[in-house]
């Protein structure tokens, strides 16, 4: 009883409309678990001796939600679901982001753009209030960033922040900068910049734990004091690791602190 408890507050906190089957994992029946079984093992022979090195872009496409994930999860980073690299791994465009400048993806709900950035909502959301801001000339990821790219850091940052502002609810107010989990992923699934704000609560608390989020207060540090971001992955040395963990630690106080807010003013809603 406990079990199918926990399961059921977790699944509740999903927006499940996009999933496969239209339902959690969790719930998938017999014949639907075997559908996604003989997708995998047709996957697992296309990709065995794959070399994914070959110059075009691959990712671990969840067989739950849809979203693109990198090499370096083992689960999807928005619903959870298990991932297994040769079962999971297919091709991915180009520059997606790209398809969403240029208004070829339609399925994209972008809030606001301008000259230099470009705000739209998370397909893959981890809460409510979930974005991305992208800059319109690509950058490939934070590695690539200098100093001369901080005044355009700040115009995106400020975009974001305007808009959330202007539609987050009650619950939540008065909003500030304090109240979102803002910061950048290395490495990245698409290969175009793009900063995440993400209002809590979260959907799952493990959105920001890994070495793969970079906060964005110290990407800001490290171009203003060095003219370069000292990425995780390629200098393991320079983690300052206290302060990544007290940002995941502040993440996860925000989502325990507006969870029964949410659940309160959805309540009143209806």
């Amino acid at each position: 009883k406990k079990k199918e408890k926990k399961n059921k507050e977790k699944k509740m906190k999903f927006d499940v409309s996009t999933f496969r089957f239209k339902k959690h994992y969790d719930d998938w029946n017999e014949e639907e678990k075997n559908e996604i079984e003989r997708e995998r093992e047709e996957n697992r022979k296309k990709n065995k001796g794959k070399n994914f090195d070959d110059g075009k872009k691959y990712a671990q496409h969840c067989r739950c939600c849809g979203k693109p994930n990198s090499f370096s999860v083992i689960r999807c980073t928005k619903c959870t679901y298990p991932l297994e690299k040769l079962a999971d791994t297919g091709i991915i465009p180009d520059n997606v982001f790209l398809e969403i400048i240029e208004g070829r993806d339609k399925t994209t709900e972008v809030v606001y753009r301008d000259e230099q950035c470009l705000v739209f909502k998370d397909k893959f959301g981890v809460s409510d209030y979930h974005i991305d801001i992208i800059p319109i000339r690509v950058i490939v990821d934070i590695s690539k960033l200098t100093k001369k790219e901080i005044p355009l850091l700040k115009h995106m940052y400020e975009k974001g922040m305007e808009y959330l502002k202007s539609v987050v609810p009650e619950y939540l107010q008065p909003f500030n900068e304090e109240k979102v989990i803002i910061g950048y992923n290395y490495p990245v699934s698409v290969e175009h910049l793009h900063l995440h704000m993400i209002v809590p609560p979260r959907y799952k608390q493990k959105s920001v734990s890994n070495w793969r989020w970079h906060p964005h207060f110290i990407v800001m540090e490290h171009l203003e004091k060095d003219g370069k971001v000292h990425v995780h992955e390629l200098e393991p040395e320079l983690i300052e690791k206290d302060r990544v963990l007290a940002e995941y630690e502040r993440a996860t106080k925000l989502t325990e602190k507006y969870a029964p807010l949410r659940e309160k003013y959805l309540k009143n809603k209806l």
